[in-house]
């Protein structure tokens, strides 16, 4: 069965292959795929957030060039094979990797340079969000050669000075084992996390689908709360 991915990738390298540079920017742009760092404002719904994150599009990785009305999604590797993470050592050491982000850091910056608060909420809220916001029960596990996780890092929420939010940090993780030994927890491991900021809709219409319990009984530590 062929996906939109699997057509798409072969299709952009005879693009490449027949017609040089300037083809590659109109495949982009009938793909929604922006060109430049005006073009990625020009496509977020939050101008703020997507000034700030659009130098990542510059990397050879198409998901920094992911840019919607109510979305921003980028992504951070971890580890290779030659740096022997054991597979159950990467949990902890993705959760460090959180601690270190320079795209978390950068995002909590950009809350408080316009005025905003944000709390950080535990692992679990992270995986309940992502459910909440594309509206699913289950979420994908497994893939071919990899497994996903959605609860190995806390989330961010950012609300403005009326209580309301504004957007929301979530991520998770594609976990790769080498040679494929996924039964085995000391083989080499390593891992991408998809970091998306819902925004816009997206993001406030969070609050009609989780309680404010929820919230609560997750809350971790925040700043700049009122």
């Amino acid at each position: 069965m062929f996906t939109k991915k699997s057509l798409v990738i072969p299709l952009l390298a005879t693009v490449v292959l027949f017609n040089g540079c300037q083809a590659v920017k109109e495949f982009n742009s009938l793909m929604g795929i922006p060109n430049t760092p005006k073009e990625y404002i020009s496509k977020s719904g939050d101008k703020e957030l997507a000034t700030v994150f659009s130098k990542y599009m510059k990397t050879n990785n198409p998901s920094a060039r992911r840019v919607s009305a109510n979305s921003i999604t980028l992504s951070e590797k971890h580890f290779s094979f030659s740096d022997y993470i054991e597979q159950y050592k990467l949990e902890d050491n993705i959760g460090q990797k959180f601690n270190q982000s320079e795209l978390v850091d950068e995002y909590k910056d950009a809350i408080l340079k316009r005025g905003n608060s944000f709390k950080v909420y535990k692992n679990a809220m992270n995986k309940a969000i992502i459910k909440a916001a594309y509206n699913v029960k289950k979420l994908k596990t497994w893939d071919d050669y990899s497994y996903f996780k959605y609860d190995w890092t806390p989330c961010i929420v950012e609300y403005t000075k009326n209580g309301k939010i504004k957007s929301v940090m979530v991520q998770h993780q594609e976990v790769f084992v080498a040679y494929n030994k996924f039964r085995d927890s000391q083989a080499p491991s390593k891992a991408e996390s998809t970091v998306v900021i819902f925004t816009g809709y997206k993001a406030s219409s969070l609050q009609n689908h989780i309680s404010n319990n929820t919230f609560e009984n997750n809350f971790l530590y925040g700043s700049n709360i009122k």
